[in-house]
């Protein structure tokens, strides 16, 4: 098994990437981020590397458009009126079920 040559060397002390052997004779810039090892472009393009890194960065930082907002304009229940629906539902499905024990009924209306 061939070993790797020596890694690069940072352009910057504070250079936020490292380099990471991306095969027998070549280097990426990457970064250990959430739990994966991103890969930001080869050692010999240190300012594509830094600028594709910053974009992930803001990439990350943008709001999240949310899913339940299909319709343009239509933001969707708050979270209030969907907490507010879901113990609505808890509710009657709990007295519901109480005054079928209350009353002996096997949950079957009379006719």
């Amino acid at each position: 098994m061939r070993k790797h040559e020596a890694p690069p060397a940072k352009p910057y002390p504070w250079f936020p990437l490292r380099p990471y052997p991306d095969g027998p004779d070549s280097w990426q810039w990457a970064k250990q981020l959430e739990g994966g090892l991103y890969f930001f472009g080869p050692v010999e393009d240190v300012e594509g590397a830094l600028r594709r890194y910053e974009t992930w960065l803001q990439e990350r930082k943008k709001p999240r458009r949310r899913k339940s907002a299909a319709v343009e304009g239509d933001a969707g229940p708050s979270a209030a009126e969907s907490a507010a629906a879901a113990r609505q539902q808890l509710l009657e499905t709990v007295l519901g079920y109480a005054y079928r024990r209350r009353d002996g009924g096997d949950g079957k209306q009379a006719a």
